[in-house]
């Protein structure tokens, strides 16, 4: 027998829906790389609206903008994104609970389980695509955590 595998899927949800978590993670990340949403959606597999909506809709939680234009202000100068402080700091935030949380359960699952587990491999990213409900009740609440937690 092969070494069981541990996988886990981590998102941050409101009313059930995720709003942030790999997916989101992935699209800012590669916005940064390259600068252009449509370029990072179409690394992706998926269309620049379905990443701008994502996007969007994590900005309307949190009530920040996570990413900005830059330039293309005179003519013959093209206009790209980058991301806000705010997006930097939530796709980092996003990477590093998500590498505590995995180590932590490998640790778990190698002391409780009677066989040996090992940590997958990086998989290839993607996106959640369910929308998000039009009324957020826990909007406040998320934009005064991040507020006083990043503050």
């Amino acid at each position: 027998m092969n070494d069981p595998v541990l996988r886990m899927h981590m998102c941050l949800e409101v009313e059930g829906v995720t709003f942030f978590g790999l997916g989101r993670t992935s699209i800012l990340e590669r916005l940064a790389q390259c600068g252009s949403l449509q370029k990072a959606a179409q690394s992706l597999g998926i269309t620049h609206e379905a990443a701008l909506e994502k996007i969007h809709q994590t900005e309307r939680i949190f009530g920040f903008k996570l990413i900005e234009r830059i330039g293309g202000n005179k003519p013959g100068t093209s206009r790209r994104l980058r991301l806000t402080i705010f997006g930097e700091l939530l796709s980092s935030a996003y990477r590093q609970w998500s590498e505590n949380v995995e180590q932590y359960a490998l640790q778990q699952a190698m002391e409780l389980f009677p066989f040996p587990c090992r940590q997958s491999e990086p998989k290839e990213d993607y996106v959640v695509t369910r929308a998000l409900p039009p009324t957020l009740s826990t909007q406040a609440s998320s934009q005064h955590h991040l507020t006083s937690l990043h503050s």
